[in-house]
């Protein structure tokens, strides 16, 4: 249960907690934010969402309130398999992320309209993949527990004995199946969250996420606003810097296509083409390098017990 992972925390630091349950929140809203920005690009969402989205269509209400749902009835199986994956994140984003989504999706719409050019679709499409990767990297490392779908995979792999990353490329690949014929919001976005985003979420936490975390647990330890304040303000900085450097490329691309040839848009489509390529090979060696580096430790960690 959740209230075991807060007695367990050192010393049952009250402030810490208070800290890491805002800090949750802050992720779960920028993840939101994120998967918003990939809406209304016309890519598609992340598979849990896509399916979501369609089906609270057919069924004539808000993604919030089927998402709360259904998010409830995984909760329930989650909490008879395996209770030690649910805290306070659990309840927090399978209560948020729907509301919030519809919510954001709204005000975007409203800043800036449903129709976009394909440079600006782009454009939301790799701001929503920043957003959606830093909020999740914000509040999965809190630890205060994870979302009912993500909780789904490590219990397969407790079941099953296979290993988590089949159970999870399964669980993603049928949600995303179910997401094409229920008529949700399937595209690259839904393959690059379910297959890419690995990657960005590591490079997060090293550049980000661990070093609040660790702001916060020196913070409850010792208040001292000099500690926490110096800590936030450079993480604000090097984010704000980030999302507003993708942003205004994004607008000067926007203005710039009024002035391109024919053929030069369809040079530039084939340049963007390329890019996205190069991305995921670059991804793919990332990850198989990744699990080359994990069997060494796992084989000297064998050789050391012997």
């Amino acid at each position: 249960m959740f209230y075991k992972r807060l007695l367990n925390m050192k010393k049952t630091n009250y402030l810490e907690i208070f800290l890491k349950v805002v800090l949750s929140f802050i992720g779960i809203a920028i993840l939101s934010a994120g998967a918003s920005f990939c809406r209304i690009s016309g890519f598609g969402l992340d598979p849990f969402t896509s399916v979501n989205l369609g089906i609270a269509n057919h069924l004539g209400i808000s993604l919030g309130t089927y998402q709360l749902t259904i998010n409830f009835v995984i909760l329930i199986f989650v909490f008879w398999l395996d209770k030690g994956k649910i805290g306070i994140g659990t309840v927090l984003n399978m209560v948020g992320v729907g509301f919030l989504i519809d919510i954001f999706t709204k005000l975007f719409i409203n800043l800036w309209g449903k129709e976009s050019s394909t440079w600006m679709s782009l454009g939301y499409l790799i701001i929503g993949l920043i957003l959606f990767t830093l909020g999740s990297s914000l509040y999965m490392s809190t630890d205060m527990g994870v979302a009912p779908y993500d909780a789904i995979a490590p219990i397969a792999t407790k079941i099953t004995h296979l290993k988590y990353k089949v159970c999870r490329v399964t669980q993603d690949i049928s949600f995303i199946i179910v997401g094409f014929f229920v008529g949700g919001s399937v595209g690259l976005a839904s393959i690059i969250i379910a297959f890419f985003t690995g990657p960005l979420i590591v490079f997060w936490n090293q550049k980000i996420s661990f070093p609040i975390n660790h702001a916060i647990s020196e913070f409850a330890r010792q208040p001292s606003g000099k500690i926490v304040s110096h800590g936030f303000i450079n993480i604000a900085q090097f984010t704000y810097r980030l999302v507003a450097r993708g942003y205004d490329q994004t607008i000067q691309m926007q203005q710039q296509l009024s002035k391109y040839s024919n053929a030069e848009i369809e040079t530039k489509k084939k340049d963007a083409h390329h890019t996205i390529e190069n991305s995921r090979n670059l991804l793919s060696n990332a990850e198989k390098q990744l699990s080359m580096l994990k069997k060494e430790e796992l084989k000297r960690g064998k050789s050391n017990e012997r």
